[in-house]
């Protein structure tokens, strides 16, 4: 699921539909997520 919506985001992640993000804005999003996901399952 997070796969496939981070393809979404790198296709039409703008706001106004022109496109999507940057490469290095989508790795900053994955970076985010990932460091969250791994705080949540820490004791």
């Amino acid at each position: 699921m997070i796969d496939t919506w981070m393809r979404k985001l790198e296709a039409t992640g703008r706001a106004d539909g022109t496109g999507g993000p940057s490469a290095r804005t989508v790795r900053y999003v994955f970076t985010i997520l990932r460091s969250a996901l791994s705080d949540a399952v820490k004791p």
